[in-house]
């Protein structure tokens, strides 16, 4: 639900990577309303990726200026939130989130934990190198104080 184009971009990405992959099986989280109608205005090379797209209604979002006491206090009903759950229940192998950074490092610790001896989640990207190649960098500003 997050990002700067809300539910449309993640729809109609989700819709290119299911035609791309026909064994891939995606579900979206959100107000079951608006992801309807995303999916209802796919544009034509799309349309045909959405009956192969399962909306799990999440009445609630996070906005991204909402603390983070607030969202680990009212995630549960959220589309991250519930997101989050799916991925706990082992129902799903990858979530993907472009919302609130800081509510889904703290809904993600408390869902799914962390590994032992690590205290805290990071976060990672990879960069494209030279020669199709790639760089991985670790900790991209989510932690001020990220021990050795």
């Amino acid at each position: 639900m997050g990002g700067d184009l809300g539910p449309r971009a993640a729809v109609q990405g989700a819709a290119g990577a299911a035609i791309a992959d026909p064994a891939l099986e995606i579900r979206l989280f959100g107000p079951r309303r608006q992801l309807e109608d995303e999916v209802s205005c796919l544009p034509r090379p799309l349309v045909a990726a959405g009956s192969r797209l399962q909306i799990v209604d999440a009445p609630s979002v996070i906005g991204q200026g909402q603390s983070l006491s607030d969202a680990l206090r009212h995630g549960q009903t959220t589309s991250m939130g519930r997101m989050l759950d799916c991925l706990s229940r082992g129902e799903a192998q990858a979530g993907v989130s472009a919302g609130n950074t800081g509510a889904l490092m703290a809904l993600a610790r408390r869902s799914l934990g962390t590994l032992p001896g690590i205290p805290r989640p990071a976060i990672s990207t990879a960069i494209p190198t030279r020669n199709r190649g790639r760089c991985y960098l670790l900790d991209l500003g989510a932690n001020v104080e990220a021990s050795a």
